[in-house]
């Protein structure tokens, strides 16, 4: 029955049969008729599957023979060789459906670009996803060579201590031979060892202090490195969260812009229906019918952009008040958070807009002079 299913499909070319078809029957169909899957959710399958098929229809705009090829001409057949039923049935598919198959053209061709426009974002999220890993490295390597440095100032100290062992050592052996050797004269010469034995307590001590002091210091500089570092974590964390909370103002801004104009137009709508005028129609001059005239901003052509919207502009006769608001409608990915970047009067302005973009992309005058003189 699926296979069935998948023959009916490449015989027809019915979107419906597409509809039933399964993931393992839709790779079926797409190695039938040699189209590279580029996704892996079958609803984005069967969409780029209908997308490519209306794409080569379009390219070839040549009916499929109802006869067959005639003597003497080689078979156009594919490589699976399909009876010539299958032509015939796709002709008359195709005959049925012209009057609605430019609407199908156009809905197929918006689908595949959201689905492209979905791989770019996935694709950012990745990238976002090995600078994060990126970050967690260089902060798991910095955490290690704070480890290996108190490692190594730990066995400096034990250094230290097995040194001071063992010169406590070397002295007592030396107070030792000298009991031995001066026990005859013990009792002249107690008060003299009295005052060496409290000198070299002394010195202990003050060595023993002097240890004490230079672990405070380190241990002084290991809390204020670390108090450093999360001071800079503090301030680089309210820095996102206060450039967060501008963005939103901003779209809560535009959206309540774009609420009171179309409250005004309603309003507008409802008096001219009260007085019983008709309702105006769109207008060619509409910015959003005017929209429907421009290309979608590419950041790898982003000079072309700005030409052919000039040039449109200036054959349509439209205010030049308006050419900002009609190319932000436009931008998409880089180039929209570029112009999310931008104050109020910047965003009404199409020459500061222009030269953000142009900037943001590395498209300055220095690159224009650099890029013409090669």
């Amino acid at each position: 029955m699926e296979e069935d299913r998948v023959d009916r499909f490449i015989a027809t070319k019915d979107e419906r049969i597409l509809e039933e078809c399964s993931k393992a029957q839709l790779h079926q169909v797409a190695g039938h008729l040699g189209i590279r899957l580029r996704t892996t959710k079958v609803a984005e399958r069967r969409l780029e599957i209908m997308a490519q098929l209306t794409a080569r229809e379009d390219t070839t705009g040549e009916e499929p023979s109802r006869e067959g090829p005639s003597q003497g001409e080689p078979s156009q057949l594919e490589p699976s060789q399909a009876p010539t039923s299958v032509g015939r049935t796709h002709s008359e598919h195709r005959s049925n459906g012209g009057s609605s198959c430019s609407k199908r053209s156009l809905q197929l061709e918006v689908m595949k670009m959201q689905l492209e426009a979905q791989l770019r974002r996935e694709e950012r999220e990745v990238q976002l996803q090995r600078e994060e890993h990126a970050a967690q490295l260089q902060r798991e390597e910095r955490a290690a060579q704070l480890q290996r440095e108190e490692r190594a100032a730990q066995l400096q100290r034990e250094e230290r201590a097995a040194q001071l062992q063992q010169e406590e050592r070397e002295a007592r052996l030396q107070r030792e031979e000298r009991e031995r050797a001066a026990q005859l004269q013990q009792e002249e010469r107690a008060a003299q060892l009295q005052r060496e034995e409290r000198a070299a307590q002394l010195q202990r001590e003050e060595r023993a202090a002097q240890l004490q002091q230079e672990e405070r210091a380190a241990r002084l500089q290991r809390e204020e490195r670390e108090a450093r570092l999360q001071r800079e974590e503090r301030e680089a964390r309210l820095q996102r969260e206060e450039r967060e909370a501008w963005l939103l103002r901003r779209e809560e801004g535009e959206r309540q812009l774009r609420l009171e104009e179309i409250k005004a137009k309603k309003e507008v709508e409802l008096c001219r229906v009260e007085h019983g005028l008709p309702s105006l129609p769109a207008r060619r001059d509409d910015l959003k019918v005017r929209e429907l005239d421009l290309p979608t901003f590419e950041s790898q052509e982003a000079e072309a952009f700005f030409e052919h919207f000039e040039r449109i502009a200036t054959l349509r006769e439209w205010p030049e008040d308006d050419w900002a608001a009609l190319v932000q409608g436009r931008l998409t990915g880089e180039a929209r958070e570029a112009y999310n970047m931008l104050d109020l009067e910047e965003c009404a302005s199409y020459d500061a807009i222009k030269s953000a973009l142009l900037h943001s992309f590395q498209l300055t005058p220095e690159m224009y002079r650099k890029r013409f003189s090669v």
